[in-house]
């Protein structure tokens, strides 16, 4: 896997772009400007980066550019949000005295997903 992020970008109309970041960023917004607009996005976490899921910045991007779909991807999950906001993974009640970082940042992912009416999953990689 990738040292910095990297994303791979579908616009509406069907263009490629590959867009290259810096070490906990990548810039498709900046590089591709007005064509960003209701795009797919792919990118990686770098496992120095990465929290197991979806920053609050990722979540931004997602809302501002009106995505159709954002899919992030580390070295144990890969996880997406998506505009249908009944495919969303079940919040699960962990008992906070065992709760991990990964766990923590899923729950707390599904939670703003609730709270933005959007969907999200995550899974692990094979």
């Amino acid at each position: 896997m990738d040292a910095v992020e990297n994303a791979c970008v579908i616009t509406k109309d069907g263009k490629v772009y590959k867009c290259f970041g810096v070490k906990d960023r990548v810039f498709p917004d900046f590089d591709l400007g007005e064509e960003f607009f209701g795009a797919t996005m792919s990118h990686n976490h770098p496992i120095t980066e990465t929290m197991f899921s979806f920053s609050k910045d990722d979540l931004d991007l997602f809302e501002k550019y009106h995505l159709e779909m954002l899919r992030g991807c580390d070295e144990k999950y890969t996880y997406q949000f998506t505009r249908n906001a009944k495919d969303i993974d079940e919040f699960v009640d962990y008992d906070i005295t065992k709760i991990t970082e990964e766990v923590y940042q899923h729950s707390r992912v599904i939670q703003m997903a609730q709270q933005y009416g959007i969907g999200y999953r995550r899974w692990k990689n094979e």
